[in-house]
């Protein structure tokens, strides 16, 4: 998803600073939160606490990484709305090129 790289650099930019990052192994840089978000859901490693917290663990055993961070609820919202705005734009521009 090279084509909203900036899209996406812009959301880890703000989630680095919502989310609560309790262990983080991964060596990459910039910090790719949503990756691991992803990877979290995609693996059902994720955990609520009602009213709180969201919290989201990814691993990647052959290199030993791991990653666990709690995202406030309130945050939730915004979050997806971020990601909505690009997939809409996505949409768009392929309804566009059609």
């Amino acid at each position: 998803m090279d084509r909203y790289k900036d899209e996406y650099g812009e959301i880890n930019t703000w989630l680095d600073s919502v989310l609560h990052v309790g262990h983080n192994t991964y060596v990459t840089s910039p910090k790719d939160y949503l990756r691991r978000i992803r990877n979290s859901v995609a693996h059902a490693r994720v955990s609520i606490k009602p009213y709180s917290t969201i919290t989201f663990e990814d691993e990647y055993e052959p290199k030993g990484y791991k990653f666990r961070a709690e995202l406030p609820l309130v945050e939730l919202g915004p979050l997806l709305n971020k990601l909505q705005a690009i997939q809409i734009r996505y949409a768009q521009e392929m309804h566009a090129d059609a």
